[in-house]
């Protein structure tokens, strides 16, 4: 820690080169003199133990000779009383003290007669006169007395009270016949003997076989009867467990050691201070110490001098920088002999210039931006990460937008008309860092009312972190205005055709568009001004003139349905009727082209019909009730027309008839765009909604999953609430697909959808990811959440699903992520749920699983060890380990078994248990086989080559390998290729293989059995294959599995199982081979069994060729062709 803070710190050049210096030198120095340590001190301690355990050796050896002795005088008194035979009492008073008188051991010599009573004692002159006090004592509840009775042995007793003495003493019982010769010996010489034994300034101390003190080399503990048995090195003597401990003794920390006196049963335990004991520990750490802290002070010293050297001339290209920095770029460095040094002087030079080289062209992109950003009508802006406005360039203006009123705001912080609600969603797109196009809103200020339509683009810097927003703004006021008024004008036009039953193009008419009406016309009629005389004089009001345009267009476009019904007034010939009628039974889209081909003739026709009609004031008044115009009114404006010219008259009635005609035709158009817009905004749907909707299931698919899960983490963030992410995978779907066809499962994966969305809310989302991957987003869903909606689509998936004619069962996996905890995007959560998916389908299927951080890592690990297993096959990092097999009968090696084995170049070798599941779960697995196959022959052909020989070599391969029908042509041409005899090969398959076995299995099998090679059952007894495979494949052997000859010694159905094996194997002519045989008791079981052959570490672990071939070579496994 205080490294790091020392290292973060800016120090000058010289200071921190010395310091890497010293710790350069430092490190190195400490970590030799630690390794040295951790050697030196586990030897200077059991130097210690060594010793103190030899000290303890030979004073139990030196108490054994003197207990011995003693042992021995009293065994001589024995022999003499069992030869005289019994005496009176005082015969036995002389010789008995006679034996205490010359022994250096006794005190007192008693001798018991069978009534467990003193019948004489022996005792030194000194001690005679209480001789009389002593015969007839009764010493029946002495326990070593009677233990010697018992046994008809010599027993030590514990320590007591001696009668003669009144000190403690100790006592020896030997029987002699049905008597008893007991010889007492004091503690205190025993204490002094102890303490002339040679100690080494320890302390010795013999303890009787209760942990009582026998003697003590102190003698201060021997007269007071202090059992040690509570202190552990004693119970663990007393135990039988000798060992060195380390603990308190007599106020002092101490090293103990016990050793047991043979014959006695008693403890010698040797105890010396712990200070005392490291003694030469301690020194030889001060030295250690001492010497290094000299080899530091010399290496500070270097390191100072050499620092200090180098941060002089490192100064030169400091002070060089320095003034680049500061816009100096003609500076020069001084020339140095050092080529580095040169080298960095050359590209500060050229450092220099290209700094200047760039700012001058980042002037000249600076002066060419503003010029264009002035100009452009847009404006760009920037927000930081709390979306508050920072910068803005020129063009801000041109909006009416204040620069002052619009920094360190939020947009929404403005007077907008954008509701609450509006804004909450651009809110939820800023907060989750998404791009944004063509957001609209108004700003209101004094001037007025302002549409804005801006874009933006988020920010990151280096580190991924987001650090606001940058964009451009447009002001579109104008477009919006234009925008509105277009609407009003649809809106009126298309407010008639709504509402009337009709085509009434009148109510287009005003005062103010009869200027319009005035250029239609002379379009149509090739004439200036229809309202005017030459002179400019008006011939006609206004508002007479527009009611009789009124009048005759209702007549043309509506009116004629009554004038077309009516034989008075338009006779039975009409030749508008075949172009009217369509325009007022089907509209304008069957009538537009109708109109335009016979306009001409309704225009001519209609001025005959008006031309009759003037001659006839009366048919003119039944005319004008047919039109539905006002009689007063009408006459008013129709006397005027007479007194225009007949021709004049005829252009006017035309251009009536063209204006209605280029009317009918516009609505024709415009319906027919209208039509082709339909279209195309149908197709467009259509496109956008593939680009959001799997085209199968019609649910949201990847794309919508992300944008609805960008704003659903969004409003979780913002409002604090929980997400969950659910990933779905059918189980097995791949064996629908193989059985029943791609039409049924896309089938099943449509019910699938459906299922699945009856089982969620409607602001949950469904999506189909691919194949039968589903997902599941969950808005403000916790936990508990999360795991009743996967419990309720597991228990819909129980319902079958009616598919082909079936009712088909099908289960699903489910893998939870849950936000924040298990990611803070859309791609950790998917990617943390499929984790999770991946341990459901680990855990059997049919089931749901939360996501853990270690499935990542072991996710991760998977993939990288799979992608380095792809390499490690090219790049020969794999080995084939040969591990023996033995012939039980009479123990010789009859073959091998060859197991892969991946030597990693960092990781070194790695266990098959590791790699093996991975390869079986891709193709891996056959590249595997194929190099191991290929690899043994080779091996058995190097073996062939210097005659070691016979071995069969087995390799185990997988079932992929056996559906392969070129399997057999590969080995073949292996066999061929190193000239192997077909039986030097044998195939091992697991249990599994057989449950698999299709046609093609069967078929391959047996032409391996054709060409010669032998086939082995791997792991027999762990499958559920059907035992009616044995009969019908063309197997060799059966290998029990190893999980049987484990427990094969303790476990009697393991046994019962094993032997069952053996018996079906003979029983069907097939041998028997045990694997994982690692003792000598299994061996001899599965040879009474009539086990066939065997292998495991007791007969040879698993070893590369090199030391294999060694092996066999010291066996003297040689034999010829």
């Amino acid at each position: 820690m205080w490294l790091s803070k020392v290292v973060a710190r800016t120090w000058p050049l010289r200071r921190w080169l010395a310091l890497r210096f010293v710790l350069v030198a430092a490190l190195p120095l400490i970590a030799v003199a630690g390794l040295v340590w951790l050697v030196l001190a586990p030897q200077l301690r059991t130097d210690i133990e060594h010793r103190h355990q030899v000290l303890a050796r030979a004073v139990a050896g030196q108490v054994e000779t003197y207990l011995t002795g003693a042992q021995r005088q009293l065994g001589a008194v024995a022999d003499l009383v069992r030869g005289l035979g019994y005496r009176p009492t005082p015969y036995w008073f002389g010789l008995l003290d006679a034996h205490v008188s010359t022994g250096a051991s006794f005190e007192a010599i008693y001798l018991v007669d069978a009534a467990d009573s003193v019948h004489s004692v022996g005792l030194p002159e000194s001690q005679r006169g209480r001789r009389e006090d002593l015969i007839g004592l009764d010493l029946s509840q002495r326990d070593f007395l009677r233990q010697a009775r018992a046994h008809h042995t010599a027993i030590w007793s514990e320590t007591f009270l001696s009668a003669v003495t009144g000190r403690l003493a100790v006592a020896l019982a030997v029987p002699v016949m049905e008597q008893v010769i007991i010889g007492e010996i004091a503690i205190e010489p025993l204490s002094a003997f102890i303490d002339r034994l040679p100690g080494e300034s320890g302390r010795l101390t013999l303890l009787d076989h209760h942990g009582q003190i026998v003697a003590d080399s102190r003698q201060a503990l021997s007269g007071q009867q202090l059992n040690l048995s509570y202190l552990p090195i004693v119970s663990d003597a007393l135990r039988g467990h000798f060992a060195i401990h380390n603990f308190e003794f007599g106020n002092e920390a101490v090293i103990g050691t016990t050793v047991e006196v043979p014959q006695t049963g008693w403890i010698v335990l040797v105890t010396q201070p712990r200070r005392q004991a490291l003694q030469q520990i301690v020194i030889t750490l001060w030295v250690m110490a001492v010497g290094a802290g000299i080899a530091l002070l010399l290496a500070i010293a270097a390191g100072w001098t050499l620092a200090r050297d180098f941060s002089r001339r490192f100064d030169r290209y400091t002070d060089l920088a320095h003034a680049v920095a500061h816009g100096d770029y003609d500076r020069s460095c001084p020339p140095s002999h050092i080529a580095e040094f040169t080298d960095l002087a050359n590209d500060l030079q050229r450092m220099s210039l290209a700094i200047r080289e760039r700012e001058q062209a980042l002037v000249t992109s600076e002066t060419r931006f503003r010029d264009l950003s002035t100009m452009a009508s847009d404006w760009f802006w920037e927000q930081d990460e709390q979306f508050r406005f920072t910068s803005f360039s020129s063009g801000l203006a041109q909006a009416h937008l204040i620069f002052a009123e619009m920094l360190g705001k939020t947009r929404w912080e403005l007077s907008t008309s954008l509701r609450s609600e509006q804004w909450a969603v651009h809110r939820a797109v800023l907060e989750a860092h998404q791009p944004f196009r063509d957001f609209e809103y108004c700003y209101t200020d004094p001037s007025g009312e302002h549409w804005i339509n801006v874009n933006g683009q988020p920010l990151f810097n280096e580190t991924g972190h987001f650090v606001g927003y940058r964009g451009t703004g447009r002001d579109i006021t104008e477009r919006k205005r234009m925008e509105e008024e277009l609407a009003s004008r649809i809106i009126a036009l298309t407010r008639p055709l709504d509402e009337g039953d009709g085509i009434e193009f009148a109510e287009l008419f005003n005062l103010e568009d009869i200027q319009t009406l005035q250029d239609l016309f002379a379009q149509a009629t090739g004439v200036a001004s229809i309202i005017t005389h030459t002179d400019g004089v008006p011939i006609t009001r206004p508002s007479n003139f527009r009611r009789l345009c009124d009048s005759l267009i209702r007549c043309t476009a509506k009116g004629l349905k009554n004038c077309y019904q009516s034989d008075a007034i338009i006779g039975r010939n009409n030749p508008a009727g075949p172009t009217v009628q369509p325009c007022l039974s089907g509209g304008l889209w069957d009538a537009g082209a109708s109109i335009t081909v016979g306009g001409r003739h309704i225009a001519n026709w209609l001025i005959g019909q008006v031309r009759d009609q003037t001659q006839d004031d009366k048919k003119m008044l039944e005319y004008a009730r047919e039109i539905g115009i006002d009689e007063k009114d009408f006459l008013a404006a129709f006397n005027e027309v007479p007194t225009m010219p007949r021709e004049q008259f005829e252009r006017v009635a035309q251009a009536l008839f063209a204006l209605a005609k280029q009317l009918s035709t516009l609505a024709y158009q415009n319906v027919q765009q209208a039509r082709f817009i339909t279209e195309r905004q149908r197709t467009e749907q259509r496109i956008e909604h593939l680009a959001y909707y799997d085209a199968l299931t019609n649910l949201p698919n990847r794309m919508l999953l992300a944008q609805r899960a960008e704003l659903a983490l969004a409003m979780a963030a913002r409002q604090r609430t929980g997400l969950a992410v659910l990933f779905l995978d059918l189980d097995r779907f791949k064996d629908v697909n193989d059985s029943l066809g791609h039409a049924e499962g896309d089938a099943l994966l449509i019910q699938v959808a459906a299922r699945l969305q009856e089982q969620t809310r409607e602001t949950d989302t469904v999506c189909r990811l691919g194949g039968d991957e589903f997902v599941l987003l969950l808005p403000d869903t916790n936990q508990e959440g999360a795991l009743q909606v996967a419990d309720k689509v597991l228990m819909a998936f129980r319902q079958p699903f009616p598919l082909a004619g079936h009712h088909l069962r099908v289960t699903v996996s489910v893998g939870i992520a849950l936000y924040p905890h298990d990611g803070q995007n859309v791609n950790d959560l998917l990617k943390n749920a499929d984790a999770a998916l991946y341990q459901a389908k680990q855990d059997g299927r049919n089931t749901r699983s939360f996501y853990a951080s270690e499935m990542n890592v072991a996710t991760f690990e998977r993939l990288v060890l799979e992608s380095e297993l792809r390499k490690a096959i090219a790049a020969g990092q794999l080995r084939a380990y040969y591990q023996l097999k033995i012939r039980l009968s009479d123990s010789q090696v009859v073959g091998a078994e060859a197991l892969v084995r991946w030597l990693h170049p960092d990781h070194g070798l790695i266990p098959p248990g590791r790699f093996i599941p991975l390869a079986e779960a891709s193709d891996l697995i056959v590249e595997l086989g194929d190099w191991m196959l290929e690899e043994v022959c080779r091996q058995l052909a190097a073996w062939r080559s210097v005659r070691l020989l016979p071995l069969t070599i087995a390799v185990n391969l997988a079932a992929r390998h056996f559906r392969d029908a070129g399997l057999v042509v590969r080995i073949q041409g292996l066999l061929t290729a190193h000239n192997l005899p077909p039986q030097t090969l044998e195939l091992e398959l697991t249990e599994s293989s057989l449950l698999e076995a299709g046609p093609q299995t069967v078929e391959t099998l047996l032409a391996l059995e054709r060409l010669g090679v032998g086939l082995a059952i791997d792991d027999f007894g762990t499958g559920y294959s059907s035992l009616s495979y044995l009969k019908r494949l063309p197997l060799t052997a059966l290998k029990i599995d190893q999980s049987f000859v484990r427990d094969l010694v303790t476990d009697s159905d393991d046994r019962i199982l094993a032997a069952t094996i053996v018996a079906l194997g003979h029983s069907l002519g097939l041998k028997v081979v045990a694997e994982g045989v690692e003792t000598d008791e299994q061996r001899r079981i599965l040879l009474d069994q009539g086990c066939d052959l065997a292998q495991g570490y007791f007969f040879g672990r698993p070893v590369p060729a090199e030391e294999f071939s060694a092996g066999l070579r010291r066996e003297g496994t040689f034999g010829t062709d």
